[in-house]
């Protein structure tokens, strides 16, 4: 399904990272995601050359629909990286995938759903993570975990603002290198959960978000090698 994106997929000498995380809504004054985000230490040497863009995302349905494939076309990363909080997780999760429909519970912070539960970004009923999820936790887990803060993997993203920007990223196609190909492709994307709860800080979970940012790297420099071997 996805050979041809990773045949396409070249490892720049600078690795454009896009991340987001949220702002406040309900009980989430400030939201976990966006201070874990912005916890990151952009100056930090992590054996790449990345370029960090950090982003604030409002928790609106509309401000998804109007900002984020906008963002895209403007910052042209190489790797989005979503982040949100689940009060009812106590480590990382990292999700496989969303859909495109049954957005029809959780009301956004202007007390409002998309239309017919669903998202507009044109694509598929659902779409799945370039990332082996089940290989990027397991290493985590084995020689990365921050402060006993395991990762986990999941199906179900929730069917809120988490899951519909994960679509919207997945459904996202950029425009071709080559113009005279007029095929569009994918930009590896991954969301990750992070926990409500106070005992871990912003800047622990910042690091645990830095080295699964790394491994997505090193995953997809290993698919690009597999490929053209």
């Amino acid at each position: 399904m996805f050979a041809n994106f990773v045949n396409k997929f070249k490892t720049p000498k600078e690795e454009k990272v896009l991340i987001t995380g949220f702002g406040p809504f309900g009980e989430c004054k400030p939201n976990p995601s966006w201070e874990a985000v912005n916890a990151i230490d952009t100056g930090k040497n992590y054996g790449s050359n990345i370029e960090w863009v950090k982003e604030k995302v409002e928790v609106s349905y509309e401000y998804v629909n109007q900002t984020v494939q906008d963002l895209l076309d403007k910052e042209k990363p190489h790797l989005i990286i979503h982040v949100g909080v689940d009060p009812k997780v106590k480590c990382l999760q990292l999700e496989k995938q969303a859909y495109k429909h049954g957005y029809i519970k959780h009301k956004d912070i202007h007390d409002k759903l998309p239309p017919q539960g669903v998202n507009p970004s044109p694509g598929n009923k659902c779409y799945a993570t370039i990332f082996n999820v089940e290989a990027l936790a397991d290493e985590y887990n084995k020689h990365h975990a921050e402060d006993n803060l395991r990762a986990e993997t999941s199906t179900d993203a929730g069917r809120f603002l988490c899951e519909y920007i994960y679509y919207t990223s997945l459904s996202y196609r950029k425009p071709h290198e080559d113009k005279e190909n007029q095929r569009k492709d994918r930009i590896p994307t991954l969301f990750v959960h992070v926990p409500f709860d106070n005992y871990y800080k912003p800047k622990q979970l910042a690091r645990a978000l830095e080295r699964i940012t790394q491994l997505c790297l090193k995953q997809l420099k290993q698919l690009q090698l597999a490929k053209t071997s």
